[in-house]
């Protein structure tokens, strides 16, 4: 999947639940709550 696109798929959730990864990190750094 395109970075960007997961980015802001990531960008519109409440909360990521999910093991330390690649997706967990984005999810941080876009402000969604891991």
């Amino acid at each position: 999947m395109d970075p960007v696109v997961l980015a802001s798929l990531l960008a519109d959730i409440r909360c990521l639940i999910g093991n330390d990864s690649g997706p967990a990190h984005l999810a941080a750094a876009v402000g969604t709550t891991t």
